[in-house]
Formats: C-alpha cells, structure tokens, sequence
C-alpha cells in the first residue's frame, strides 16, 4: 500500500499540545494518528466518540445558535424547523460552518 499525504485543519493550540505531548511520550504525532486511524477502522468504530467536537465546541456552537435564534425570535419572528435541524447537525457536528451557512441561505448544500 502506498503512502498518500492526508491533511485537514486543526486549531493552532491543539496541534502544538499534541505535538508537545506526543514528543514527551517518544512518539512521532504522525504516527499517533495513523495508528488511531486504524483502531477506528479496525473496530468497526466502536468505542469511538459518536461526536467529532469536543463538549467545549458543541457549547460553543449551541451558544451561537441559542443567540441566533433568540435574535429571531425577538423580531416577533419563529424559526423554521428546517433551519432547526440544521443548526441540530451544526451543533453536533454533521456540519460545519460554511455547509451550515450555505445550506440555511440556499446554497445547495446536501443537509
């Protein structure tokens, strides 16, 4: 099997803490990730957090769509169910932000 190059966006913090702690321990982060990688598939994804987001993140995003909604609600206006079960795999994770943007303005985005 071939190697292939398989990047994707982290926060800064995050990444430097997992460099620093996987250096600590002797291990290359690298291949911290490949072998986690392969317990997921290796497992069938049991005992796999069901979330990709940490409690803090999906805090967070309720927050912001607590606020959103709260916003709308104090124009006299009510939020539409779909736009509630988008901010529900906003929250969880299903989407992120700009999938969750396009999707609530139209923009064809799979929900």
């Amino acid at each position: 099997m071939s190697d292939v190059t398989f990047n994707f966006r982290v926060d800064e913090d995050l990444k430097k803490a997992f460099v620093s702690t996987s250096t600590s321990l002797g291990w290359n982060a690298s291949l911290l990730l490949r072998n986690y990688m392969r317990q997921v598939v290796d497992s069938g994804g049991r005992n796999v957090p069901t979330s990709p987001l940490t409690e803090g993140e999906q805090l967070r995003r309720q927050e912001a769509v607590t606020y959103g909604e709260a916003s709308v609600m104090l124009e006299g206006l009510t939020v539409p169910q779909d736009a509630k079960e988008l901010a529900r795999q906003f929250v969880s994770g299903e989407l992120e932000l700009g999938d969750y943007a396009a999707a609530r303005h139209g923009g064809g985005h799979d929900r």
